[in-house]
């Protein structure tokens, strides 16, 4: 039915590779008879991926494609021999030098192209919708503007031997010239709608894509802007052919031509080659890049105190009468807890229990003390009193705490803005035009607030073991870098092609027109290697325009090719993904997590002071003096007439101004925890300076060969 149509044959996109032909796409259709249902031909069509390109290009793996029933209508005329092909067939490329003919159907009605039609034009662009323009003759009389309008139409050409599909699409303007007696018919395949229609398992294979760049793929509105993000990417065109197949094709012309021109096959009218604008190249880009996230910390403060440096419960018995007993438990517990920080591992020692220690009786109690003088002075003339233990309630030696040790916890979170600079460069475009430099700016933000574990940081209600990785300082962290799993990564690759695919485009915007024989066959996805007396190389086809002449019953291809043109280059591939750099280490601060309580001893008489003066004054104002931290029993603040109680850290007593066997005789007062805030250094947003990181890439130069003939 089909002899050797196109139809029945796959289509192929190839590249080489070491000088070998590889397989990129294959197009293949199938052909189905549905007479039952009205409809004769249906095709099916599908963009196999065979290979990756060279420049990694992640093609379709499978695209199943539905071509609309309008295009369908040809079917009743694919079978069978042509009787009637007038155009000029001596005058085209790829129909054996046979005459053929043009069909045109609207809204399945035929188009006699020699009765009603001056001429059409059928334009494919790389990224734009395919059109048509046809010329019409109009008769005398009254005009029906909506003859044809939002109507089908497909054309295609067809002789005895073959069958090629040029368009099909929706008449959109109709335009009558009065003059001219001509209606003009303008049509177009929508391509945003084509796009559409393959779904996102299709488009979200093709290029390169993260969240961080482009935003949520919710945000897209339409299937096409996300495929003109992901294009971006990647040196490629996506387009359809006259057949409605998705082609993603690579903008490198292949090493290994579809098809070659001659002389023979060109047109001397119109032969013209044109560099890219000086004006728009790019050999350099500068990229600055934040990575912003939370990090999170985990601190732990380990607290001991031990009263007045007792070792044993002997040293307890033998001076408690005058040193007085240790800080209650509730005490120490209250102070500990009160700090702002989450307290866990709490320990205490109590005082010993009641019994006999040596020749000493103890009795575990808490105590009232009575003082009773003797009348007697020591040598330095103070009154001496006998210390009258007076049992209070009867308790466990767990009331008072002469021993104690926790650890206090505090959480929160650091925003971390880490700083990477690129510079992408091309020396050898540098080295011809000079440095055309171009900046750009991302930013990859992690949203904490995503993250289960990130959310509820620092609003702990109880102590939690230690988690996130322990570091040399003792802090543990955990980096919420990775809310999108591995977008770190993903985004450094989707912006060194951002920028990659900015130098390439600026490069291959050289184009050489040229009018040849009718070429039906030709398609965006070619290369042409030219071969003529004006120009010799590979390009690839960027636009093409079929003009059919009814009158002269002749038809010609327009076609642009484009290629990339750099001189001092001698490479031919392009450069592959290079990995993205390693990321800084981030600071840490410094501090001592251990701290031992001390003991205080105000001397008698001296004022105590619980509250600093100067707490609401700029920190910067005052001058903080620290009181004494003396070991064990020992006094501070002699000599002065004040003792500062909100500097102390640990157990502070005071001197009752009454001796015991030559020592005085000394009572608690507070027991005082104090827990320094966090360094501003770790709460602060840390900004990182990551570095530059250089990129040398290839910008291919294509061979190819201009010159003037000369008569």
């Amino acid at each position: 039915m089909l002899n050797n149509s196109a139809l029945s044959h796959a289509v192929l996109a190839t590249d080489t590779a070491d000088g070998e032909s590889v397989l990129l796409l294959a197009l293949g259709q199938s052909v189905e008879s549905r007479e039952e249902t009205g409809m004769l031909l249906a095709l099916s069509q599908s963009v196999i991926d065979e290979h990756e390109t060279e420049t990694r290009l992640p093609l379709a793996q499978v695209v199943n494609y539905e071509i609309d029933g309008m295009l369908l209508g040809l079917a009743q005329t694919v079978a069978g021999d042509v009787s009637f092909a007038p155009m000029n067939g001596l005058q085209s490329i790829g129909l054996d030098y046979q005459n053929y003919a043009v069909k045109v159907y609207i809204n399945g009605d035929e188009i006699d192209p020699c009765k009603l039609m001056r001429s059409c034009e059928i334009n494919y662009t790389e990224g734009e919708s395919a059109k048509a323009t046809l010329y019409l003759k109009e008769e005398c009389g009254e005009v029906d503007m909506y003859l044809y309008y939002n109507q089908p139409i497909t054309i295609y050409i067809q002789n005895n031997k073959y069958f090629y599909p040029l368009f099909t699409g929706i008449v959109d303007t109709p335009d009558i010239d009065f003059l001219k007696y001509t209606r003009t018919l303008t049509a177009s395949n929508d391509r945003s709608s084509s796009i559409e229609k393959l779904g996102t398992d299709t488009i979200r294979k093709i290029g390169y894509w993260c969240e961080s760049v482009f935003g949520e793929l919710s945000n897209y509105e339409t299937l096409n802007a996300e495929l003109t993000d992901r294009l971006s990417t990647v040196s490629a065109s996506f387009d359809f052919d006259a057949r409605g197949q998705a082609v993603l094709t690579g903008w490198l012309p292949k090493a290994k031509a579809d098809w070659t021109l001659t002389n023979c096959d060109c047109y001397e009218r119109q032969v013209s080659f044109k560099l890219g604008g000086a004006t728009s190249l790019v050999n350099r880009v500068e990229i600055e890049v934040h990575h912003q996230f939370d990090r999170l910390f985990h601190r732990e403060n380990y607290f001991e105190y031990i009263y007045c440096g007792f070792q044993n419960d002997i040293d307890y018995i033998k001076n408690v009468r005058h040193e007085g007993p240790p800080p209650k438990y509730d005490d120490v517990y209250s102070a500990a807890t009160g700090g702002g920080w989450l307290v866990g591992n709490f320990r205490a020692k109590g005082t010993p229990p009641s019994g006999w220690y040596g020749t000493t009786y103890f009795s575990a109690a808490d105590y009232e003390y009575q003082y009773q003088p003797t009348g007697d002075k020591d040598a330095n003339g103070n009154p001496i009193v006998n210390v009258v233990q007076v049992a209070k309630t009867t308790a466990k030696g767990d009331l008072y705490a002469m021993r104690a040790s926790w650890t206090a916890m505090r959480r929160w979170k650091q925003g971390i803005d880490e700083k990477y600079q690129f510079v992408i460069t091309n020396t050898p475009s540098i080295q011809l035009h000079g440095v055309k430099k171009e900046k750009l700016s991302f930013t990859i933000k992690q949203d904490a607030d995503k993250d289960k574990i990130a959310k509820n940081w620092g609003n702990e209600k109880k102590y939690f073991r230690p988690m996130g990785t322990s570091q040399a300082n003792g802090d543990y962290t955990i980096n919420v870098d990775n809310i999108i799993p591995d977008e770190y990564a993903r985004a450094m690759q989707v912006i060194y092609h951002v920028a990659y695919t900015k130098i390439l485009e600026s490069h291959r915007h050289n184009e050489l027109n040229l009018i040849t024989k009718f070429a039906p066959a030709i398609s965006l996805d070619n290369t042409i290697f030219v071969n003529t007396d004006r120009f010799k190389g590979n390009v690839k086809v960027k636009s093409y325009t079929h003009k059919m002449d009814f009158l002269f019953l002749t038809s010609e291809t327009e076609i642009t090719g484009a290629c990339f043109i750099n001189p001092l280059s001698n490479n031919s591939n392009l450069t592959l993904t290079p990995n993205p750099p390693p990321r800084p280490e981030l600071p840490l601060s410094t501090y001592n997590p251990y701290i031992v309580l001390n003991d205080y001893v105000v001397p008698f008489g001296v004022k105590i002071i619980e509250n600093d003066p100067d707490s609401d004054k700029n920190p910067d104002e005052t001058e903080i003096n620290q009181p004494d931290k003396p070991a064990g029993g020992d006094s501070i603040g002699s000599g002065k007439s004040s003792f500062k109680l909100y500097q102390c850290q640990g157990y502070v007593r005071y001197e009752t101004g009454f001796y015991y066997y030559d020592r005085p005789v000394k009572r608690g007062y507070a027991f005082r925890v104090q827990t320094e805030d966090i360094e501003q250094a770790s709460t602060d947003t840390a900004e990182i300076d990551a570095g530059v990181t250089d990129y040398e890439v290839t910008v291919p130069n294509n061979d190819i060969h201009v010159s003037i003939r000369c008569y």
